[in-house]
């Protein structure tokens, strides 16, 4: 059987409902409300559903884009 690899190092590019909405600071209802209103992109891999960390980002920026346009 192959050795496993560590994983600790690893940049995810994909995390969970509850890492995603850790990640942003919101509750894991809201990450699924987001991503059913399709403001963050996720994938799912049999049973699971992952959430591009990339798309977090993105929607986060997009929000204080908006934000401080909003100010000005």
């Amino acid at each position: 059987m192959p050795k496993r690899e560590r994983t600790e190092n690893v940049e995810h590019i994909g995390v969970s409902a509850a890492k995603a909405a850790a990640m942003i600071g919101v509750c894991e209802r809201t990450i699924w409300k987001l991503a059913k209103e399709g403001a963050i992109r996720s994938v799912r891999i049999g049973t699971r559903c992952i959430f591009s960390v990339q798309s977090l980002r993105e929607f986060v920026d997009g929000k204080k884009t908006a934000e401080n346009a909003s100010e000005s």
